[in-house]
């Protein structure tokens, strides 16, 4: 593979929308058939899964090779994520999302889905909301109230 070529901001970087559109626009049988973005780039292998970092990938112009996610990816690493008791994550950058917000959306029904189904949080009350090892809620104000009582105030 070789250096990275231009793309959407900076040199060797891609963002999703133009790998999306590439996929899309994947034209593998006829070489003259392929249809180039507006860089010139043609995708010369088709996006395949890596089963081990569990992202997407294909070549592009038979010398770059350019890995990324994609909603099912997401949902894959969110999945590992809810097991692992994470309690959220942080991509870097959406900004280079699909104009339909594609891979937000995925994140956001993840977080929104394991935020109710058990993490250890719930959406009850305008705070932070913990369940105890009963399963009881404790509200970010009945901790403090609590644990001022314990320490000998109020």
């Amino acid at each position: 593979m070789g250096p990275g070529k231009e793309g959407y901001q900076e040199k060797g970087t891609m963002a999703y929308f133009e790998a999306r559109k590439l996929a899309i626009n994947l034209q593998i049988a006829d070489a003259k058939s392929r249809a180039p973005d507006q860089f010139h780039r043609v995708v010369t292998q088709e996006p395949k899964m890596d089963p081990v970092g569990k992202c997407m990938y294909m070549v592009v112009d038979e010398d770059q090779w350019v890995g990324y996610d994609n909603p099912e990816t997401f949902a894959m690493k969110m999945e590992y994520l809810r097991k692992a008791g994470f309690g959220g994550v942080s991509i870097w950058s959406m900004d280079s999302d699909s104009a339909n917000h594609e891979l937000t959306k995925s994140i956001h029904s993840s977080l929104a889905a394991n935020y109710i189904q058990g993490s250890g949080l719930s959406k009850a009350g305008s705070g932070l909301t913990t369940l105890d090892d009963s399963g009881n809620e404790n509200g970010v104000d009945d901790i403090t109230e609590q644990e001022t009582k314990s320490n000998g105030g109020g």
